[in-house]
């Protein structure tokens, strides 16, 4: 009768063993933040109006297991009046790592409005699997003018990006849109990704 503490802590650790608790090895059907930079502080923008017809992407590159994609957090500025034409979208990428071919549109049912820095949450249009060691990118651009006043959309930088997933890099080129950066830029745009372990 002793013994049974002790047991019952022993079958307890390997139960968790073998479920693979923690971030080194997921919970399947858990959900996690795969990666995010939303808490660190801002640091400058980068332009999402159409006039210079810009494009801007953030890389990530998963851990080794698959995950369905539930959502993206981006953290934007977009004036009143200036939220048609804004496009975000999931590209997988080649095999040099760059934005490649357009996986689905990233969108919300609630409008794009902020005069301020405001994070958004973005859903997939389709069910999107994220296959285990691969890197995707998330892309966007505007592809209407101008907003009102000159006060143009913006998505905001940040810095060091931490999480499961690894942070691929950053690009950022203007007269491409609506195709993907392919230049390389110091400035990381603020994201976050949410998924599901399969």
């Amino acid at each position: 009768m002793q013994q049974a503490p002790f047991l019952s802590f022993a079958l307890l650790a390997m139960a968790m063993a073998l479920s693979g608790c923690g971030h080194d090895n997921p919970v399947r059907s858990a959900q996690y933040t795969l990666i995010s930079n939303l808490d660190e502080a801002d640091n400058g923008s980068l332009s999402l109006d159409s006039l210079h017809q810009a494009s801007a992407a953030v890389g990530f590159r998963l851990p080794p297991a698959d995950y369905q994609l539930n959502y993206v957090k981006l953290r934007l500025v977009m004036p009143l009046g200036s939220t048609s034409g804004v496009v975000f979208q999931l590209f997988d990428a080649d095999t040099a790592g760059n934005p490649n071919q357009a996986l689905t549109v990233l969108s919300t049912s609630s409008s794009l409005f902020s005069n301020a820095a405001q994070d958004f949450t973005l859903v997939p249009h389709t069910p999107t699997i994220l296959h285990a060691n691969q890197t995707y990118w998330i892309v966007g651009y505007c592809n209407v003018g101008p907003s009102v006043l000159g006060v143009q959309r913006r998505w905001i930088c940040g810095s060091a990006v931490d999480g499961i997933a690894t942070h691929a890099g950053s690009k950022y080129e203007r007269y491409v849109a609506p195709n993907p950066p392919a230049a390389d830029t110091t400035a990381v745009a603020k994201y976050a990704v949410v998924a599901t372990h399969l």
